[in-house]
């Protein structure tokens, strides 16, 4: 049985709400100007009564302009049924942690300066339901389509893969039928969830790539967003072989896209020669390409047979950059060849990071690693820990090895592995091209004792260093930013933890 988690309770922690922001609230109206439909803030921190908002949308358009507050937060449940447009703007971001809920006619438009997807963030109880899908709804001037239901938002999709979509309330698929493939085969657009979630979605596919979305692949800004897959059962009967081009992802089996605020919890079995990620088979964003999978979380059963690659987050990742993410549950298989809480296979260069980051999976393999079964190439793998049990590889990494032309290999710095590990403390095995500087693992909790063990075949690694139980929560390990890191011994069980991504 998989632990029932929040939707997206994870981007809580990185929304703009942390910093000065105009926040809409119980509380009074504060360093804000309102005339003529317009509110202003005037001051880094403002507040907008929520209260004094519906009032005003019950006369008309309204919009709310972030102003010096430059990010903006919606902190208190907001209704209307008038036909009225609110539009909210701010330069850095806006984040939702209540519901919005337009009950008429109405619309709503959402400006930010910062044009990232992640930039618009639903978290915590945060939503925006629209009562009618024939609602117009914009996104820095783009218009998505409105959709309430499954069936709705496949079709919608296939008439035009280049669309922008949103999902416009919660989705329960425990009646439907099993899907035979992919829901929806190619998104070329942008889908966001607006805080909703599909849940009890089941599907069976024979399709090489298979997922809720088969292929997120390059068009405009292909991406997927605040939207959450719940107790999702996906098995891969695709049969191919160990050199076919394949991939089984919860939310998509094949990408090239940006994935930001995305939850997946349930069950994937990718089948024989799987490479399988709770959230995508693969990624490929290509050298110097975007593409990132970002604020995202899983808590998952993945499984696969016979040569499998497997990811909490990711199977291979190839050259796209993991940020912000938490994957949680367990890989397992008769035939695991590579494993891990995050990637099963890692590759890239140094603009592709794997940064903050945790993972907390029982990863099995015959190269498994907390965080990755294999780094490949020049990546950067920076302030992310691991929390799980890992049989057969080390705490963060199964297998290092530099770029496939020789030379310079991955960079690992300021991260520590904890948990049972059967093998290296941080690395099973390392060609000897990684560079690690303030890399750390708990020798009590591990059970890798021997602090020469800190990569398995290259005793007393430089940059690496055990540490007991009693000194990984005495004070922050040497090199640890306190702007990156917190310890406090209510959270992560007296641990480091990672203020931009705390634990669940």
């Amino acid at each position: 049985m998989i632990r029932a988690l929040a939707p997206l309770a994870l981007a809580a922690a990185v929304s703009p709400a942390a910093q000065a922001s105009l926040v809409i609230s119980t509380a009074p109206t504060s360093n804000v100007t309102c005339s003529g439909g317009a509110c202003t803030a005037t001051a880094t921190d403002a507040v907008l009564n929520v209260t004094d908002l519906k009032t005003l949308l019950h006369r008309g358009n309204v919009n709310v302009d972030a102003g010096q507050a430059n990010a903006m937060a919606v902190n208190a449940t907001l209704n209307w049924p008038q036909g009225s447009r609110l539009t909210l703007s701010a330069n850095t971001g806006i984040t939702v942690t209540q519901p919005i809920v337009v009950e008429g006619r109405g619309a709503v438009t959402l400006t930010t300066g910062d044009k990232n997807v992640s930039a618009i963030a639903f978290t915590d109880r945060g939503r925006l339901d629209f009562w009618d899908t024939s609602s117009s709804f914009i996104v820095n001037g783009s218009s998505y389509t409105l959709t309430n239901e499954l069936a709705a938002l496949v079709q919608a999709i296939a008439a035009n893969p280049s669309g922008n979509f949103a999902l416009a309330k919660n989705y329960d698929a425990k009646g439907d039928a099993p899907y035979t493939a992919s829901p929806i085969y190619v998104l070329y657009g942008s889908l966001n969830g607006l805080g909703h979630a599909i849940s009890d979605l089941k599907i069976q596919s024979s399709e090489s790539c298979a997922g809720f979305i088969a292929y997120l692949v390059q068009g405009t800004a292909p991406s997927v967003s605040n939207f959450t897959l719940a107790k999702l059962t996906l098995t891969q009967t695709f049969g191919g072989s160990f050199n076919a081009p394949r991939g089984t992802g919860g939310l998509t089996g094949c990408s090239q896209g940006t994935i930001s605020h995305v939850r997946v919890t349930g069950q994937i079995d990718g089948g024989l020669y799987a490479m399988a990620g709770g959230i995508a088979g693969w990624q490929a964003a290509g050298v110097g390409g975007t593409g990132p999978i970002q604020d995202s979380s899983v808590n998952v059963v993945l499984s696969g047979d016979f040569s499998a690659l497997l990811g909490g987050i990711v199977s291979y990742d190839y050259y796209g950059s993991i940020q912000r993410c938490a994957a949680m549950g367990r890989i397992e298989g008769s035939d695991v060849v590579l494993a891990g809480g995050l990637a099963g296979i890692a590759e890239g260069y140094a603009s592709n990071a794997i940064t903050q980051n945790w993972s907390a999976m029982r990863v099995n393999g015959d190269f498994a690693g907390g965080l990755a079964g294999e780094t490949i190439g020049k990546l950067t793998l920076s302030d992310n820990y691991t929390n799980g049990v890992v049989a057969g590889g080390g705490g963060l990494i199964g297998k290092d090895i530099g770029s496939k032309g020789g030379g310079a290999g991955n960079t690992i710095q300021r991260s520590y592995a904890m948990g049972v590990v059967h093998g290296g403390g941080v690395t099973g095995n390392d060609d000897g091209t990684g560079t690690y500087t303030n890399v750390y693992w708990d020798m009590d909790t591990t059970h890798v004792r021997n602090p020469a063990n800190g990569v398995l075949n290259h005793p007393n690694y430089p940059g690496i260093t055990g540490l007991n139980d009693a000194q990984m929560k005495a004070t922050l390990p040497a090199g640890f930013s306190p702007s990156v890191w917190g310890l406090n011994p209510s959270i992560n069980s007296g641990y480091p933890y990672l203020l931009a991504n705390p634990p669940q």
